[in-house]
């Protein structure tokens, strides 16, 4: 919403998570800036993220601290949501997920690939892990701050993903090393995704979840 006689124009920083926009009124210029709020509520999710070797349940992560699933934001409509499914595979270590990773790594047709983040959009990782027979890709963090990030995908992708932290991801490969290799996803439920506001000085606007980015 744009109060009468000003022109608002806005563009998102995705390092300090605020918005710059510039007011006109009555042909005078001046900077604003609005500050993002975010107002996420509570959300219940069954998806399911768990080691297994493979029974019973070697560890299990709590969905909102130790993972998240990407999630679509539909005010404006862009991104993409975590694809749906259900799978147990076994996971493997594949750097950066760029597509020579997959056969630097040797990866195995079926397997699920854990991929850290950086260097190419998160897309790109998961479509690449597809393109090599990837049954799903668990993305993790490479800083402690945030502890957890809610994250979108740019490009719409056909198997599970989910996004972890940077301490489950230095977790999962002990783990690796320890021989306890295989892994349970599902993402059959995304949760909505989350509404932020944009308030200053009495103008209203809608942004969305933070995008997909290295």
């Amino acid at each position: 919403m744009i109060l009468p006689g000003c022109e608002l124009r806005s563009i998102q920083s995705e390092k300090e998570g605020k918005c710059h926009a510039t007011k006109r009124i009555g042909g005078v210029s001046c900077s604003i800036l609005l500050i993002v709020m975010a107002m996420i509520a509570p959300v219940a999710s069954a998806s399911t993220f768990e080691l297994v070797a493979p029974s019973p349940t070697i560890k299990t992560y709590l969905f909102g601290t130790d993972y998240e699933l990407f999630i679509a934001q539909t005010i404006p409509e862009v991104g993409y949501a975590s694809a749906p499914g259900d799978v147990t595979a076994t996971l493997q270590y594949v750097g950066l997920g760029k597509d020579s990773d997959f056969t630097d790594f040797h990866f195995a047709s079926g397997n699920i690939a854990l991929i850290l983040r950086g260097d190419i959009n998160f897309s790109d990782k998961v479509n690449n892990a597809s393109a090599h027979n990837a049954m799903g890709v668990i993305i993790f963090d490479y800083w402690d701050f945030p502890p957890l990030q809610t994250v979108t995908l740019t490009n719409d992708t056909s198997i599970p993903s989910i996004f972890v932290t940077k301490a489950v991801g230095e977790q999962l490969q002990v783990y690796l090393g320890a021989g306890i290799t295989t892994a349970h996803i599902d993402t059959r439920d995304v949760p909505e995704p989350s509404t932020m506001l944009l308030l200053g000085f009495g103008l209203l606007g809608i942004a969305g979840v933070r995008r997909d980015r290295t």
